[in-house]
């Protein structure tokens, strides 16, 4: 059965249902939102104090995104490190979000994105300021929901086919935290300004037509075993669908699998016919029922347990902290081949034995400008390449070899 026609401009959809699900999903966003945003501001206080490269102990914001684990994978599985500017923490929060979506469908989305926070606030800004929102038309709205896997198809072709971080300059999520600083780009900017004006007339607009992340994980909701499942006792009220944020046609399905469902169980806590709509574990007919705290609790402990497991392992790799380098079979010394764009020149200096003056004698750099806690990548990018980790590798084993002095 097709939707109804629906005017353009319509009263703002029912409000929240405050459940303890839904109390529990909001802490949840908020929390990992405020667990983000303490790393990011600790790293560009330390950074505004001189600290930088293996000093500054605290990961910037392109070391906290999936999507930038989803970007780095290729080259991180063909050279063993991820992109300039991306770190294994990326990869690490990658595999923490396909994990989850493979599990329970697109609860990361729904329970865990900060930017999907971001975005749960402004509606409610919205519902608080504006009687109305604006209701795409179905056949429209239709279109516009493959935006997301054109933005996924743009942004991978251009990384793989470049080898560089591309969607940093265009990502909104980096520029929120690039306000006020010389990192924000002018794109990132203008499509941070398109969101939250596309958030205050379409609820969640960036989740719904543009977000490439959304997109990949939503792949999976068609697989997940813990779907939303509707019983023949639905009288097809049509509340389910009114109360979605992502503006799914709930009432015609039997299990929500469509790949925009974020899993905020709000179709759940809104349908009047108790078990009518509920959270399933399993394809079969009498999969047991999950309650919505539980679901929540079980999400969070996934990703975070995914977190934890990278640290106490040493593969969490989110700022430039490293253990020393292997030594080399063949000569007997460090491996310059273990050097690492988060290294510093000092520790560079430190591990691998080469003096500071002549690094900063071959590489032509002045000491005044450059501190020796500079990392690698932050000498690509200032230099243009000119100075690169496959520079100082070039000189390390030179040095080593007796051929430089």
């Amino acid at each position: 059965m097709s939707r109804r026609p629906i005017p353009l401009l319509s009263p703002i959809r029912l409000k929240r249902t405050w459940t303890m699900t839904q109390w529990l999903r909001l802490l949840s966003l908020t929390a990992f939102f405020l667990a983000t945003a303490y790393g990011i501001v600790r790293h560009r206080i330390n950074e505004a104090a001189g600290m930088r490269g293996h000093s500054n102990a605290a990961p910037n914001v392109d070391a906290l995104c999936p999507m930038g684990g989803l970007e780095t994978l290729w080259t991180w599985i063909q050279t063993g490190e991820p992109l300039r500017h991306l770190h294994l923490s990326d990869i690490v929060l990658l595999v923490g979000a396909v994990l989850l979506v493979l599990l329970l469908g697109g609860a990361f989305c729904g329970w865990i994105c900060p930017f999907g926070a971001i975005q749960e606030w402004l509606y409610r800004l919205r519902a608080r300021l504006l009687p109305w929102q604006v209701t795409i038309p179905p056949k429209v709205d239709q279109v516009l929901r493959y935006g997301r896997y054109l933005v996924l198809a743009l942004v991978l072709g251009a990384t793989y086919a470049s080898g560089e971080f591309v969607f940093g300059e265009y990502c909104p999520w980096k520029a929120v935290w690039s306000v006020g600083g010389d990192e924000l780009a002018i794109a990132g900017a203008i499509i941070l300004g398109l969101v939250l004006a596309g958030g205050l007339l379409v609820e969640r607009a960036w989740c719904r037509y543009a977000c490439p992340l959304g997109g990949f994980l939503g792949l999976f909701n068609k697989i997940a075993p813990v779907r939303i499942v509707r019983a023949k006792s639905c009288t097809h009220c049509s509340l389910c669908t009114r109360k979605c944020p992502m503006g799914i046609d709930l009432e015609e399905v039997t299990a929500v699998t469509d790949t925009s469902c974020i899993r905020c169980l709000e179709c759940v806590d809104t349908c009047p016919r108790p078990e009518t709509l509920a959270v399933k574990l399993g394809w079969w007919q009498k999969a047991r029922t999950l309650p919505g705290p539980f679901y929540g609790a079980i999400a969070v402990a996934i990703f975070v347990g995914v977190i934890l497991a990278a640290m106490a392992t040493g593969n969490w790799e989110a700022y430039s902290a490293g253990a020393a380098p292997a030594v080399s079979e063949a000569t007997g010394l460090p491996d310059p081949v273990e050097i690492k764009g988060w290294r510093s020149l000092q520790e560079v200096s430190d591990l691998w034995g080469i003096p500071l003056g002549i690094l900063y004698r071959e590489t032509k750099l002045d000491p005044a400008l450059v501190p020796p806690t500079t990392s690698l990548k932050e000498l690509e990018d200032e230099t243009g390449d000119r100075v690169s980790r496959a520079t100082v590798i070039d000189l390390v084993t030179r040095w080593q070899a007796g051929k430089l002095r």
